[in-house]
């Protein structure tokens, strides 16, 4: 994971704002779509409990 990281040679995370999101865009994905993506579903996941370990 760290190697995505800029300062260990990867693009970095800001390359999703910077040029994913512009590409989608490009490509007709519409703003709704893309926030349904970027924060809807990663909220989602993140509420969930997780499952008792037992």
């Amino acid at each position: 994971m760290l190697n995505h990281l800029k300062y260990t040679g990867g693009k970095g995370y800001g390359y999703l704002l910077e040029v994913f999101v512009p590409l989608l865009k490009e490509r007709g994905v519409t703003d709704e779509q893309i926030h349904q993506m970027m924060i809807v579903n990663p909220a989602k996941a993140f509420s969930r409990r997780c499952r008792d370990a037992r």
